[in-house]
Protein backbone atom coordinates (compact mmCIF):
# COMPACT_ATOMS: atom_id res chain seq x y z
CA UNK A 1 0.00 0.00 0.00
CA UNK A 2 2.56 2.13 0.57
CA UNK A 3 4.82 1.11 -2.21
CA UNK A 4 1.70 1.76 -4.63
CA UNK A 5 1.30 5.55 -2.79
CA UNK A 6 5.03 5.93 -3.49
CA UNK A 7 4.91 5.19 -6.73
CA UNK A 8 1.91 7.28 -7.42
CA UNK A 9 3.17 10.15 -5.78
CA UNK A 10 6.37 9.63 -7.58
CA UNK A 11 4.73 9.14 -11.24
CA UNK A 12 2.75 12.74 -10.64
CA UNK A 13 5.86 14.38 -9.60
CA UNK A 14 7.59 13.27 -13.15
CA UNK A 15 3.89 14.14 -14.99
CA UNK A 16 4.28 17.31 -13.23
CA UNK A 17 7.72 17.38 -14.21
CA UNK A 18 7.29 16.78 -18.30
CA UNK A 19 4.37 19.22 -18.36
CA UNK A 20 6.99 21.55 -16.82
CA UNK A 21 9.34 20.20 -19.57
CA UNK A 22 7.12 20.40 -21.87
CA UNK A 23 6.09 23.92 -21.15
CA UNK A 24 9.60 24.80 -21.26
CA UNK A 25 9.70 23.33 -24.75
CA UNK A 26 7.05 25.64 -26.02
CA UNK A 27 8.72 28.73 -24.93
CA UNK A 28 12.05 27.61 -25.97
CA UNK A 29 10.33 27.12 -29.67
CA UNK A 30 8.20 30.18 -29.39
CA UNK A 31 12.03 32.25 -28.70
CA UNK A 32 13.67 30.56 -31.33
CA UNK A 33 10.79 31.88 -33.96
CA UNK A 34 11.19 35.47 -32.38
CA UNK A 35 15.29 35.11 -32.30
CA UNK A 36 14.63 33.90 -35.93
CA UNK A 37 12.18 36.42 -36.99
CA UNK A 38 14.17 38.90 -35.49
CA UNK A 39 17.72 37.80 -37.03
CA UNK A 40 15.52 38.03 -40.42
CA UNK A 41 14.71 41.96 -39.85
CA UNK A 42 18.25 42.46 -38.87
CA UNK A 43 19.22 41.29 -41.93
CA UNK A 44 16.86 43.09 -44.51
CA UNK A 45 18.00 45.85 -42.10
CA UNK A 46 21.45 45.74 -43.17
CA UNK A 47 20.51 45.37 -46.52
CA UNK A 48 18.26 48.59 -46.86
CA UNK A 49 21.50 49.85 -44.92
CA UNK A 50 23.67 48.83 -47.67
CA UNK A 51 21.58 49.82 -50.31
CA UNK A 52 20.89 53.42 -48.90
CA UNK A 53 24.40 53.46 -48.49
CA UNK A 54 25.29 53.15 -52.51
CA UNK A 55 22.52 55.53 -53.28
CA UNK A 56 23.89 57.69 -51.03
CA UNK A 57 27.23 57.15 -52.24
CA UNK A 58 26.09 57.79 -56.00
CA UNK A 59 24.33 60.72 -55.38
CA UNK A 60 27.18 62.37 -53.90
CA UNK A 61 29.30 61.48 -56.90
CA UNK A 62 26.94 62.16 -59.29
CA UNK A 63 25.95 65.97 -57.00
CA UNK A 64 30.43 66.20 -57.30
CA UNK A 65 30.23 65.87 -61.14
CA UNK A 66 27.25 68.04 -61.70
CA UNK A 67 28.90 70.49 -59.19
CA UNK A 68 32.08 70.33 -61.16
CA UNK A 69 29.97 70.86 -64.74
CA UNK A 70 28.14 73.73 -63.25
CA UNK A 71 31.68 75.47 -62.24
CA UNK A 72 33.00 74.93 -65.94
CA UNK A 73 29.75 76.95 -67.28
CA UNK A 74 30.02 79.48 -64.87
CA UNK A 75 33.64 80.32 -65.79
CA UNK A 76 32.55 79.73 -69.60
CA UNK A 77 29.48 82.37 -69.09
CA UNK A 78 31.98 84.74 -66.99
CA UNK A 79 34.42 84.71 -69.89
CA UNK A 80 31.50 85.00 -72.34
CA UNK A 81 30.46 88.11 -70.36
CA UNK A 82 33.97 89.71 -70.70
CA UNK A 83 34.38 89.26 -74.29
CA UNK A 84 31.16 91.10 -74.55
CA UNK A 85 31.67 93.57 -72.36
CA UNK A 86 35.22 94.21 -74.18
CA UNK A 87 32.68 94.01 -77.41
CA UNK A 88 30.07 96.76 -76.15
CA UNK A 89 33.65 99.17 -75.24
CA UNK A 90 34.85 98.55 -78.89
CA UNK A 91 31.28 99.04 -79.82
CA UNK A 92 30.91 102.42 -78.53
CA UNK A 93 34.52 103.43 -79.05
CA UNK A 94 33.82 102.72 -82.74
CA UNK A 95 30.29 104.82 -82.48
CA UNK A 96 32.10 107.64 -81.06
CA UNK A 97 35.19 107.67 -84.25
CA UNK A 98 32.16 107.08 -86.48
CA UNK A 99 30.18 110.36 -84.65
CA UNK A 100 33.60 112.01 -85.38
CA UNK A 101 33.87 111.22 -88.55
CA UNK A 102 30.50 112.10 -89.62
CA UNK A 103 30.64 115.47 -87.76
CA UNK A 104 33.96 115.77 -89.87
CA UNK A 105 32.70 115.07 -93.08
CA UNK A 106 29.82 117.42 -92.09
CA UNK A 107 32.32 120.03 -91.68
CA UNK A 108 34.18 119.38 -94.56
CA UNK A 109 31.61 119.17 -97.22
CA UNK A 110 30.21 122.60 -95.62
CA UNK A 111 33.35 124.01 -96.53
CA UNK A 112 33.51 122.53 -99.68
CA UNK A 113 30.02 124.28 -100.52
CA UNK A 114 31.16 127.60 -98.97
CA UNK A 115 33.72 127.37 -101.10
CA UNK A 116 31.97 127.42 -104.67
Amino acid sequence: NNHAQTVLERDGMLAAKEATLNTIREEMATKRQAHTKVCNEVSQLHTLLDTTRAQRESLEKDCAQKSEELLGREKMLAEKVLELEVLYEDHVDLGLKLKSAQTSLHEKTAEVHSLQ
